[in-house]
């Protein structure tokens, strides 16, 4: 006596059914990881282009040395004095140190 169901299929229709079960799942795996992919590619792309402007604004920076403004300051070779710094380098004019 025989209890359930019986499947009345040939071996070539199970082998059938079964060969496109797989295909429809591996199809549906394959969209799943392409589209994680995508994903996965899209966020690395936008890093990047972050990564790249942060490395541009760093070398901006470092391109230009930072200075102090120009004005009197103490002169290095004589601290009796100030000379008068123009923003990139040391001038002649001196006076008297207050």
């Amino acid at each position: 006596m025989t209890v359930g169901l019986v499947d009345f299929r040939s071996d070539k229709e199970r082998v059938a059914r079964s060969a496109r079960l797989t295909k429809r799942a591996v199809k549906k795996q394959t969209r799943f990881i392409k589209a994680k992919s995508i994903a996965e590619w899209q966020e690395a792309k936008k890093q990047a282009k972050l990564d790249q402007a942060i490395l541009d604004y760093e070398l901006a920076e470092d391109d230009e040395p930072k200075l102090p403004p120009a004005g009197w300051f103490i002169d290095p070779q004589n601290p009796q004095f100030e000379r008068w710094w123009d923003g990139q380098q040391w001038t002649h004019h001196l006076r008297k140190a207050p």
